[in-house]
C-alpha cells in the first residue's frame, strides 16, 4: 500500500484538521457538566413515534421533565410548560453522527449553535475522526471540555483519542517504526486520555502519521480502550485497490484487542473497485459470525471532498517545486523565528499543537514543514495559477500533461465522474468535464487542463450509487456524515455538512424505497448508541435523555447540492437536545443545550 515519505509526513500531520470531540452519556459515564435549572417540562402529543430499535411506527405522546423521558404513552390530562402538536409527524429518537467534523465548528462560539447539523436531526457527534484528536497535541482532553463548556453548544459531543495525534506526541513527525518503548509510551498516553473521558480511539491510516504505523503498533495504542469498553474507529490504509486487505487489517485489530471496531465512511473508491462492496460486506458478516464486534459508517453519496483538482496526482506535480530563494531564508532563522513564520503561514497551527509541543521538535523538521507550507501557500495564491500558465506555454510541458490527465480520466471512469464546484463563471458550476469538452469541441483532457487555467476546482464523483445501496441495506452500517459546520457561506463544502441525514429519509426511503423508516432510523439512533455504549441516548424509552426529533415525511428533503451546497435541509419541524427545544418549527432558537458527554475512566466492571 502507499505510504507517504518522511518530507511529505513532516508537514502534513502538521496541518491536520483536529477534530473537536464529544461523548454520549451512558450508565458507565459522567458529565463534567456543571448542573443547571431544570429545563421547561414538555408534552409532544400524537406523534407517530419510532423509538430507535428497528420497531415499527406507533401512535402516541412523549413527556419530557428534567430533561430526560420521562413517559411513553397516553399522557392524558397531564400538563406540561411546553405542548408539540406532533399530528401527522413521525417523532424519532436524535440522530447520532457516527463520524463528524463538528469539531472546529463547535469550538467557535459564533457556529456553536450547530444549526446545519439541527436542521437534518443531529443532536449528538462523534468527533476526534481519523486519527487527530480533538485537543491540541501536548494539550488534554480537560483543558478542552473546559473550552466547549464555556460557550455552550448546539450538539452533545462525543469525544475519541486521535492514534496520530497520540504518535506525534511520542515520536514528533517521525516515520519509522516505533520501537517497544515508544510503543509503551503511546499506550500509556491513550490510557491516560481514556480515564479524561474519551470513548475510544480513532486511526487514520491512509494519512500521516497514522501511515507509519504497523499493524502491531495499533494493536497496542488500542489495548487499553478495552479496559473501558471503548470502540475503534478506522478511516483504512486503503480505500480501493487495497480495500479487501485494509479491511482484513480492521478485522485483526478488533480480533487482537476485543474492541468494538468501525470501518468508517465504508467505500470503494475508482471504478476498478465499483462492486467489491458485495465482497466487503460478506467478510464483515463471517467476521461478525465468528464473534467479533466489527461495523461500519456511510455517508448516502457517491462523492467525498477531495474535488480539488481534477486528477491532481498529475496536476499537482505541475506546481510542485518552489525556487530555492523561496525557501532558503528558513535556514537563517532561529526556532522562536521559524515558529513565528509558521504560525503567520498557518493560524491554525495555535489550535493544532502547544507551543511547547513544537518547540522540543528538531528545528530541521520545522523548516521542511514550513518549506512544504510555503508550496501550499504558493499553491492557494493567485499566483499559482500564473505559474502554471506560464508552464502551459511550453507546448512541450502541455502536451504531457494532457496526456497524463487522459489516463487519469479514464481510469477514474471518464469526464462525467468530475464536476465543477469553483469557477469565475458561475454557470459553470455543477457542470461536468465531459459536457465542457463537448461545447468546447476539446478532448476531456485537453478541456479540464484549460479549465484548471481558468481557476476551477472539481468534485470527483468515483463511488458507485450501486454499491452505497448494499452498504446502506446492511443491519450493521451506521449512519453517518463525515461533515462539518461551515465557517460562512462562501466556503466550498461537501452538501453532506447541510443534508446527509435528511438525503437517507428522502432519497432512499421515501423515494426509491430502499430501506424502510424504521430501518433508516435505527440505522442513524440506537445502532451508533450501541456500537459507542450509550445505554440512555439513542431510543425512545423512559428515563433515557430526550434527544428527540420531530419530522414531515412528506415534506423532508436535503436542498444542499454540490453546486449550491449551503442549504438548510427541510421538513425536520422540532428538535430537542437534553430536553431543551432548540429547533421550533424547523427554525433555530439559537439555543444551545448541548453538552460534552465523558466516558467513565475506569475499567469494565469496575
Amino acid at each position: 500500500m502507499t505510504r507517504a515519505s518522511p518530507f511529505q509526513a513532516s508537514w502534513a500531520a502538521m496541518v491536520l484538521a483536529i477534530s473537536l470531540t464529544a461523548v454520549a452519556f451512558s450508565a458507565a459515564a459522567r458529565e463534567l457538566q456543571v448542573s443547571s435549572p431544570a429545563s421547561p417540562s414538555v408534552a409532544i402529543r400524537g406523534g407517530r413515534i419510532i423509538d430507535g430499535t428497528s420497531d415499527s411506527a406507533f401512535i402516541g405522546d412523549i413527556y419530557v421533565r428534567d430533561g430526560r423521558i420521562a413517559k411513553v404513552g397516553d399522557l392524558g390530562e397531564l400538563k406540561a410548560d411546553r405542548t408539540i402538536d406532533a399530528t401527522g409527524l413521525y417523532v424519532i429518537p436524535g440522530f447520532i453522527d457516527l463520524h463528524s467534523h463538528a469539531e472546529t465548528g463547535l469550538s467557535d462560539p459564533r457556529l456553536a449553535a450547530a444549526v446545519n447539523n439541527l436542521t437534518q436531526g443531529i443532536t449528538t457527534v462523534v468527533v476526534g475522526q481519523d486519527g487527530r484528536h480533538p485537543w491540541s497535541v501536548g494539550s488534554s482532553l480537560t483543558s478542552q471540555v473546559a473550552k466547549w463548556q464555556s460557550h455552550g453548544l448546539g450538539n452533545n459531543i462525543i469525544p475519541l483519542v486521535g492514534q496520530g495525534s497520540v504518535r506525534l506526541e511520542v515520536m514528533g513527525w517521525s516515520s519509522e517504526p516505533a520501537t517497544p518503548s515508544q510503543t509503551e509510551r503511546a499506550a500509556a498516553k491513550v490510557r491516560e486520555y481514556l480515564q479524561q473521558g474519551a470513548w475510544g480511539i480513532s486511526t487514520g491510516l491512509s494519512y500521516t502519521p497514522g501511515c507509519f504505523s504497523s499493524t502491531a503498533e495499533v494493536i497496542a495504542s488500542t489495548g487499553p480502550v478495552k479496559e473501558v469498553d471503548g470502540f475503534y474507529i478506522s478511516h483504512l490504509r486503503d480505500q480501493s485497490d487495497f480495500l479487501l486487505e485494509a479491511l482484513d487489517e480492521l478485522v485483526e485489530i478488533a480480533e487482537a484487542t476485543g474492541v468494538r471496531a468501525v470501518a468508517t465512511h465504508i467505500k470503494c473508491a475508482g471504478p476498478r473497485n465499483w462492486g467489491k462492496a458485495g465482497a466487503v460486506v460478506a467478510r464483515l458478516k463471517k467476521a461478525r459470525q465468528s464473534g467479533l464486534a466489527v461495523y461500519a459508517d456511510l455517508y448516502p453519496y457517491s462523492t467525498s471532498s477531495d474535488g480539488i483538482l481534477v486528477c491532481p496526482r498529475s496536476l499537482e506535480e505541475l506546481t510542485q517545486d518552489l525556487d530555492r530563494s523561496d525557501w532558503e531564508f528558513l535556514l537563517e532563522l532561529s526556532m522562536k523565528e521559524l515558529l513565528r513564520t509558521a504560525y503567520r503561514l498557518n493560524p491554525a497551527l495555535t489550535a493544532l499543537y502547544t507551543n511547547e509541543f513544537l518547540m522540543q521538535q528538531p528545528a530541521s523538521t520545522i523548516q521542511l514543514g514550513l518549506i512544504d507550507s510555503l508550496r501550499e501557500h504558493v499553491r492557494s495564491e493567485s499566483d499559482s495559477l500564473q505559474r502554471l500558465r506560464r508552464l502551459m506555454e511550453d507546448s512541450q510541458e502541455r502536451e504531457q500533461a494532457v496526456s497524463r490527465l487522459e489516463r487519469e480520466i479514464r481510469l477514474s471512469g471518464g469526464g462525467d465522474q468530475f464536476q465543477i464546484a469553483k469557477h469565475p463563471d458561475r454557470s459553470l458550476l455543477g457542470v461536468s468535464v465531459s459536457e465542457v469538452a463537448r461545447r468546447r469541441q476539446l478532448s476531456e483532457a485537453q478541456a479540464s487542463l484549460d479549465l484548471v487555467l481558468e481557476g476551477a476546482l472539481f468534485t470527483q464523483f468515483h463511488m458507485s450509487e450501486e454499491d452505497v445501496i448494499t452498504f446502506m441495506k446492511q443491519p450493521f452500517v451506521a449512519a453517518c456524515t463525515d461533515g462539518k459546520i461551515p465557517a460562512n457561506a462562501s466556503e466550498k463544502i461537501h452538501p453532506r455538512s447541510y443534508g446527509a441525514f435528511a438525503r437517507r429519509l428522502h432519497r432512499y426511503v421515501n423515494t426509491l424505497g430502499i430501506i424502510d423508516m424504521p430501518f433508516a432510523v435505527h440505522t442513524g439512533t440506537g445502532l451508533p448508541a450501541k456500537i459507542i455504549g450509550l445505554q440512555d441516548r439513542g431510543l425512545i424509552r423512559s428515563g433515557y435523555w430526550a434527544d428527540i426529533v420531530a419530522f414531515d415525511s412528506k415534506r423532508i428533503r436535503d436542498k444542499a447540492s454540490f453546486k449550491d451546497p449551503h442549504r438548510h435541509s427541510e421538513g425536520i419541524e422540532w428538535v430537542l437536545v437534553n430536553g431543551e427545544i432548540v429547533l421550533e418549527r424547523g427554525r433555530s432558537n439559537q439555543s444551545r443545550a448541548g453538552r460534552v458527554l465523558l466516558k467513565a475512566g475506569r475499567a469494565a466492571g469496575s
